[in-house]
């Protein structure tokens, strides 16, 4: 478990994750992986949530894919995150997560 703070870009509705504890952004790796490694929100570490729900939710990684989105998938076997596809069929597969949100100040970029 980890704690995030929650920063949107109003003009685009995208969302992204800063680890409280280490100040990085969580996103994808130039080679696909995902990683809490940057330093700045960039498009990299822009995310949305499906249909714009919190309590159980898809997430997508808006660069994914060549910047057509991919779903993020959890694997328990191998105790692993990736991204998959930004299909239909891709969406279903996907993990669905739940955001808790601990403290409702305000956080827009």
């Amino acid at each position: 478990m980890s704690v995030f703070d929650i920063h949107e870009r109003r003009e685009s509705r995208l969302i992204g994750f800063k680890n409280k504890c280490t100040g990085t952004w969580l996103g994808q790796s130039t080679l696909g992986s995902i990683m809490c490694h940057a330093k700045t929100f960039g498009r990299n570490e822009e995310w949305e949530f499906d249909d714009g729900a919190m309590t159980r939710t898809k997430m997508l990684c808006a660069s994914a894919n060549w910047g057509n989105g991919g779903w993020l998938e959890a694997d328990d076997e191998r105790e692993a995150f990736s991204i998959g596809g930004h299909t239909v069929d891709s969406k279903k597969n996907a993990s669905e997560w739940s955001v808790s949100v601990l403290d409702n100040s305000s956080n827009s970029e």
